[in-house]
């Protein structure tokens, strides 16, 4: 199940950096046509399209520049997108061990060789409800249905059957 959710995870990744890189696009062409003093609604509404679908996905924030272009940030005010597009990175595991921490969500932030963890800061959407899913409670199940386990093996390992007690082992 974890596993699963992961996969999730990284397939929302995936639609999230398409989606800004539409967004990306459609800031190109809205920029273009307003030099050229064009209606741009038809752009600005597919745009709109685009950052609807982002949300749901995760918290968060747009904000217009002059020139008519759309930036887009995390709810912790990293940048996915300013002129130019900071995909997400997720990279999905290959096995999920019960105690074992999986993979961060994180940001190319457009630095050499820096990558922000940001799985903490997705507060809202699908991707933090896939995270919390993940991450607690999938552990905490885990971890319920091993006591279980063990208090019943503890409790089979000795069974008395009429006057014979029986190890079970």
């Amino acid at each position: 199940l974890r596993l699963s959710a992961d996969q999730q995870i990284s397939d929302a990744v995936d639609n999230v950096n398409a989606r800004i890189e539409n967004v990306e696009n459609l800031n190109a062409q809205i920029m273009k046509m307003k030099s050229k003093s064009l209606l741009v609604s038809d752009l600005e509404d597919q745009r709109d399209l685009q950052i609807d679908y982002i949300a749901k996905e995760m918290n968060v924030r747009t904000f217009s520049r002059e020139n008519g272009q759309l930036a887009i940030m995390t709810g912790a005010n990293d940048f996915l997108l300013d002129r130019q597009a900071y995909p997400l990175e997720f990279k999905v595991a290959s096995a999920a061990l019960a105690d074992g921490q999986m993979a961060d969500l994180t940001l190319d932030d457009g630095l050499p060789g820096a990558h922000a963890a940001i799985s903490g800061d997705i507060s809202s959407g699908r991707i933090s409800g896939l995270i919390k899913v993940r991450d607690e409670l999938l552990p905490q199940v885990q971890d319920q249905l091993d006591a279980l386990a063990y208090n019943l093996a503890r409790k089979m390992s000795d069974l008395t059957i009429g006057a014979t007690t029986a190890g079970l082992n």
